[in-house]
């Protein structure tokens, strides 16, 4: 697969876009985690764009998937859930290990690579596109670059950002797998960032009507909070407290509207109807770049 970014207006190119791009690529192109996709190539074309040559995939993103379910007012179950997680987590371990941050995650970056029709999806972590090097100095501080609907507090107000920043954006994405809905969604993006920084998420077990056990929900809520210390240190410090919760890895494909009841259960219902959207509101998909929110007032 193929991805070309055009760098400039048509007139000279952004030579700090080309060397951000180089600089980075060269990383990723040495992770080499099954859960990650593989980049083979990278380089510049003659009219000056910039291409990677990247791993073929097959089938859906997260976010198809999740979709979907929405559309048929159901949601991805507890263990499911638990199980993209973990595949993801093996992913950022190995990035967060070379310096790494991707700070872009989202349920669009995660694709369910279908390998065989008798074997489970595959969670693969894409577009490390906008990743950094954590101690990159071609990216400046006070500008916030990413996904408001996933953005780590941090990452709202422009500081400095680490594997933490990550650990935060898979919080985000499993509330809304087993809820239906973002912790935080507005129509205007920096009203999100902001919330992100300084608002409470909804507590998990009141948001959700799928069954839930309580180690599930504060391994969420944990990996919700505004303070990066007070996350999990790890992406495989958070990836052994999800097993822990659901021994014996890979137990229920990507199904729409499979929901698995835990042995501990905050509800019984088995689906929930979406939340309803706001009119031209969509923060799923696109990524932002600007000047960072303040740290105080909305």
């Amino acid at each position: 697969a193929i991805k070309v970014m055009v760098v400039g207006d048509g007139g000279s190119p952004d030579m700090g876009a080309v060397r951000r791009f180089y600089k980075q690529t060269q990383v990723t192109a040495q992770l080499r985690h099954p859960n990650t996709v593989r980049v083979f190539d990278v380089g510049q074309t003659t009219s000056g764009a910039l291409f990677i040559a990247m791993e073929l995939l097959h089938g859906d993103t997260l976010e198809e998937r999740l979709v979907a379910q929405a559309e048929q007012g159901e949601v991805l179950g507890q263990r499911a859930a638990i199980d993209m997680a973990t595949a993801v987590l093996r992913s950022l371990a190995e990035a967060h290990g070379r310096g790494l941050v991707h700070r872009d995650l989202k349920p669009a970056n995660i694709i369910l690579s279908e390998v065989t029709e008798d074997e489970d999806a595959i969670p693969k972590v894409l577009d490390f596109g906008i990743a950094r090097t954590q101690d990159s100095s071609l990216t400046g501080q006070g500008t916030a670059l990413g996904t408001p609907a996933y953005m780590s507090p941090e990452q709202c107000m422009g500081a400095g950002v680490d594997g933490r920043s990550d650990l935060y954006s898979l919080g985000v994405i499993l509330f809304r797998c087993v809820t239906g809905r973002l912790p935080f969604e507005d129509r205007n993006p920096l009203t999100i960032m902001y919330k992100h920084a300084h608002a409470a998420a909804p507590p998990l077990a009141e948001a959700t009507k799928v069954p839930l056990s309580d180690d599930f929900v504060a391994i969420v809520e944990r990996a919700l909070a505004k303070a990066p210390a007070d996350r999990f240190e790890t992406a495989q410090i958070m990836r052994a407290a999800l097993e822990a919760v659901n021994p014996g890895g890979v137990t229920q494909p990507y199904e729409q509207g499979h929901v698995e009841a835990p042995r501990q259960q905050t509800a019984a219902r088995h689906s929930v109807a979406p939340a309803a959207a706001e009119p031209g509101v969509d923060h799923y998909g696109d990524t932002l770049s600007h000047a960072s929110i303040p740290s105080s007032g909305p």
